[in-house]
């Protein structure tokens, strides 16, 4: 197998796995902000969706730069850049297990695993594999 071959493979797996985690936090934003407009338990207004949308975003964004950053790993300041991000989204998908009475059990978990998936993969890229 070539140079982060493996690398590269579970990049691109937690890329898909951030992607879904994006898509299914923006329909739950929509549900609710749509649920609050229904029930007119609160106006919102273009300002107050865009703020709510920004974090989902945030996190799409990082799920493509994850798996398109995988890429470019035969690059020495890329590589170091890489395993920047992936430190930083790990320890702060981790420390986000801390929230877990806002989340909900289930959904707090998965973002632990991925940010232990971040951390691994920040090592496996200073290790090479």
């Amino acid at each position: 197998m070539n140079k982060f071959g493996l690398t590269r493979g579970i990049a691109l797996s937690v890329c898909l796995l951030t992607l879904i985690i994006a898509i299914g936090q923006g329909v739950l934003v929509f549900i609710g902000v749509s649920l609050s407009n229904a029930w007119e338990t609160q106006s919102l207004s273009s300002a107050d969706l865009t703020v709510k949308i920004i974090p989902v975003m945030a996190i799409f964004i990082l799920g493509l730069v994850t798996g398109i950053g995988s890429l470019g790993l035969k690059y020495r300041v890329w590589r170091v850049l890489y395993i920047l991000l992936c430190l930083l989204v790990g320890i702060g998908a981790v420390f986000s297990f801390l929230s877990v009475a806002s989340q909900g059990y289930k959904s707090a978990i998965l973002m632990a695993l991925v940010g232990i998936i971040y951390i691994s993969l920040a090592y496996m890229t200073k290790k090479q594999v």
